[in-house]
Parts: structure tokens; C-alpha cells; sequence
């Protein structure tokens, strides 16, 4: 079997943190992966805030979490992003409770992870002893960032965790030395918990190795096909995250670079999505407010898992394909790659949004449909997880998120960023039609418009 490993198991600076030890040599041949990354630092970097969403949201919360860094909340539009949330969940409905399965090794019990942590979906396939489960590991800090209880005063912030909606399980396949007990089994197990109709919408993978594992594969693909995304840290010749090769359920997670404008890992073809490191996490049951900065892809991995389990969450009515694609679409560009940078706000905004580009154009439209104001920002040639190329000469394609089907195309207002070039057609079909005829797939509560401009 090959191997799957935490890589670059460090711990550094606080002695209340798990070392990653050397395996024992009777586990040698049957552990084919290790965790992604162990990397807690002792400060936090600055990180500039990349770039404002498009719209601005309707309210603004800064979270009041002790450990809460505004750097990262900046990069991810995090303030917008719960602000928007506070006021839908005063006006309703309320989101449906769903599920992230943590794959990974021990998870504290800690004030500010207990509430949103199921433990009656927790599983161990150790058969080992779980550790001193009152000090963080690297579990503890996937499922912090992804879930930690936010603006209540205590600990470190999430993403998802304002709202109360995501919660999260364990699927322990890591002892408390690091050592892999393998994931087939455990990868099947989500996929029995999703056939009982339990809600679980994505799995958070900070681990990796070398080497396609057939048995691997198809267990990822039992839970692919119960509608469960995999979320994996995207390293070069890592699996599971290279499954996404052939299967689009599968999404790789890169870390942005310390000053936020590039990659500190590989995008893997562009079917990668980016995410901040370095994240601050709570790390000691007895003193709720102490955080350590962890950092590594194992930081990224489950930003992104955390943003789509809210759009599954908010948007109940999307297939889960729906919701990927609206996850796709909201990130923004990066440059010199062609992955896309997570958004929190853009996500799971219910704003009207608009995203596209004419072919050969170095920009793209995003449209606020309230305010009719829009602003270019970069466009890539493609979208992570879909089929969607800017390739068509002759049409300026725009997908419409969260338009009401009953709006009249008059009342949405639609430019380029050639208008000298080219002359806007009107027309008067359905939402979710274009001029050529082609439908546009429904994504539930949203609704995807597509209009043609001819160029000459």
C-alpha cells in the first residue's frame, strides 16, 4: 500500500500541543497516509485583505471571538459574510442542519467546539487509546476552523460557526502518534450514515500520500455518490486530492502564501481551491480563550468544506452539484494561477450576483443587481469542478445568482467591459434561457440567467 502521512508534522513553540511521533515499525506497511501538516506558529502573520467582495453586504459583524484575526476574516470577507447571516437568520427561514465529517485524529472537547460537535456520528478506526482529549491536535484545529463556536465572546472564530447550522463528527483514523489506520472503511462509513439520510454534505481530508489505493477510490466514490463532497490539501502527487482527476466530487485545497497573492501550494491543474493559512485555533479545554495559530494546507482544507456545508445549509433546496457550482463561482480570481480564491460573503450571499466574461477579455462582470453597480474584477479560463470555459467568440455569458424567475429582464442591467464593441441584445425569454436556446440549469433558490452580446 502506499503511504498517506501528515506531511511536515511540526509543532512549534507550545509544549501543550500533540507531537507527531515516528511511526512504530509494526505499522509501517499497513499506514498509506499521513496528515497533511501539524504546523502551529507561534504568532500571527499580517496579511493585507486581497480584495473587497463586489457588493457590499447589508450589515457588517466583526466577531467578538477573543482569538478572532482580522486579517484572515479580511481575505475571507468573513465581517460581510455574518452580517448578511444575522439578518437572515432574524428574518428566516432558518437553514437546515448539516454535517462535516472530520476525518482525521482526535478531537478535544472544548466550550467552544462541544455545542456543534455530534458526537452520536463519531467513529474510531484506531482501536487505540484517543489521547489527552482535554489539549489540541491537529483534528482539534481542522474542526475549529471549519466549526468553533463564533461571536460568543470565547476562543477562535470559524468559518461556519455564527450561525450554529454546520456541526461536525469524528472519523478518527490517526492515533495520537500519527500513525494511519487506514480510510476505506471509514470513507464507507460516511456513505452509510448519508444512505440513513443523515445530512453530512462534505468530508474535511488534511492527509495525503502517494499512490492511487484502489479500495480508496471506491469508498471515496460511494460517498461522491450519496452527494457528500471530499474536500482534500491539495500537495503535487498527493492523493486523495488527485481523485478529483475523475471525480469532480472531489475538490483540492491549496494554502494562499503568507502576504496573500500567491500559492504556498499546488493548485493541481487549476481544479484547486485556495484558501487562507495560519488561522488561529483553540487549543486547551481548561482555558477556553488560549489559541495557537495553525497553519499549513491542513489550515485550508476545511475553509472551503465549511463555506459549501453553508451554502447547503442556506440554500437547501441546491443539488449538491448546484452548490458546488455556486461555490466555484464565487471565488475570486488569483493571480498568475487559474484556481479560484474562497470567498465567504460571495458564497452564501442572497444578494443578486452575476459572474462572466466575453472570450479573449482579461475581465470578468460581477453585477450587484440591487444597487445596479458592478466592478470587473480578473476572470479565469475556467471554473474548478465545472465544465464552464469562456470559449464562445460571440456571446458574453452571465450566470444570475439568487434572481427571482419572476424578474422581467428589463429590470436587470447588464455591461461589458467593451462597450464600444459590442451592442447589447434584448430579449424577453425566461430566466434561465439564453438567445441560442440552450437551457441553463436551476440551482434552487437561485437561479442561473444567461444573456448573449454579439461582438464585432
Amino acid at each position: 500500500m502506499t503511504r498517506r502521512q501528515f506531511i511536515a508534522s511540526t509543532v512549534i513553540t507550545l509544549t501543550v500541543l500533540t507531537c507527531v511521533l515516528p511511526r512504530r515499525a509494526a505499522l509501517q506497511q499497513r499506514s498509506p497516509r499521513k496528515l497533511i501538516d501539524n504546523v502551529f506558529l507561534p504568532g500571527s502573520p499580517t496579511l493585507d485583505k486581497l480584495i473587497a467582495a463586489p457588493m457590499p453586504a447589508a450589515a457588517s459583524l466583526i466577531p467578538n471571538d477573543p482569538a478572532y484575526d482580522p486579517a484572515w476574516g479580511g481575505v475571507l470577507d468573513i465581517p460581510n459574510a455574518l452580517g448578511e447571516l444575522s439578518q437572515r437568520l432574524t428574518i428566516g427561514p432558518s437553514p437546515q442542519t448539516v454535517y462535516i465529517a472530520v476525518m482525521d485524529g482526535t478531537i478535544m472537547s472544548h466550550p467552544d467546539l462541544d455545542p456543534l460537535h455530534a458526537t452520536e456520528y463519531d467513529r474510531d478506526f484506531t482501536g487505540t487509546a484517543p489521547g489527552d482529549t482535554t489539549l489540541g491536535g491537529h483534528g482539534t484545529g481542522v474542526a475549529s476552523i471549519a466549526c468553533a463556536r463564533t461571536n460568543n465572546g470565547m476562543g477562535a472564530a470559524s468559518i461556519s460557526g455564527f450561525a450554529g447550522s454546520v456541526k461536525f463528527f469524528s472519523v478518527r483514523i490517526f492515533d495520537a502518534q500519527g500513525n494511519f489506520y487506514g480510510d476505506a472503511s471509514a470513507f464507507n462509513y460516511i456513505a452509510a450514515l448519508a444512505a440513513q439520510g443523515v445530512p453530512v454534505v462534505a468530508v474535511a481530508c488534511a492527509f495525503g500520500g502517494p499512490g492511487a489505493v484502489d479500495s480508496e477510490r471506491d469508498a471515496i466514490k460511494a460517498v461522491t455518490d450519496k452527494g457528500v463532497v471530499v474536500f482534500a490539501g491539495a500537495l503535487k502527487g498527493s492523493y486523495p486530492a488527485l481523485y478529483s482527476e475523475t471525480n469532480p466530487m472531489v475538490v483540492p485545497v491549496s494554502s494562499l502564501n503568507s502576504d496573500g497573492t500567491g500559492l504556498a501550494s499546488d493548485d493541481l491543474g487549476g481544479r484547486a481551491i485556495a484558501a487562507p493559512t495560519n488561522v488561529k485555533v483553540v487549543v486547551k479545554q481548561s482555558q477556553p480563550d488560549l489559541a495557537s495559530t495553525f497553519g499549513g494546507v491542513s489550515a485550508s482544507t476545511s475553509q472551503p468544506a465549511a463555506v459549501y456545508a453553508l451554502i447547503r445549509s442556506f440554500y437547501p433546496t441546491l443539488t449538491p452539484q448546484a452548490a458546488l457550482r455556486r461555490l466555484g463561482f464565487s471565488t475570486l480570481t488569483l493571480s498568475g494561477t487559474t484556481e479560484g480564491k474562497l470567498n465567504a460573503y460571495l458564497a452564501v450571499t442572497n444578494r443578486v450576483f452575476l459572474v462572466g466574461s466575453p472570450i479573449g477579455s482579461t475581465k470578468g462582470i460581477a453585477l450587484d443587481a440591487v444597487t445596479q453597480t458592478g466592478e470587473p474584477f480578473g476572470v479565469r479560463s475556467s471554473y474548478f469542478t465545472t465544465n464552464y470555459q469562456v470559449n464562445e467568440p460571440t456571446k458574453l455569458m452571465l450566470f444570475a445568482y439568487n434572481l427571482d424567475p419572476a424578474t422581467p429582464l428589463s429590470s436587470v442591467a447588464v455591461r461589458n467591459d467593451r462597450p464600444k464593441r459590442c451592442e447589447r441584445q434584448e430579449s424577453h425569454c425566461g430566466v434561465g434561457h439564453s438567445l441560442s436556446g440552450h437551457a441553463v440549469p436551476s440551482v434552487g433558490h437561485s437561479s442561473s440567467a444567461r444573456r448573449s452580446s454579439r461582438c464585432r
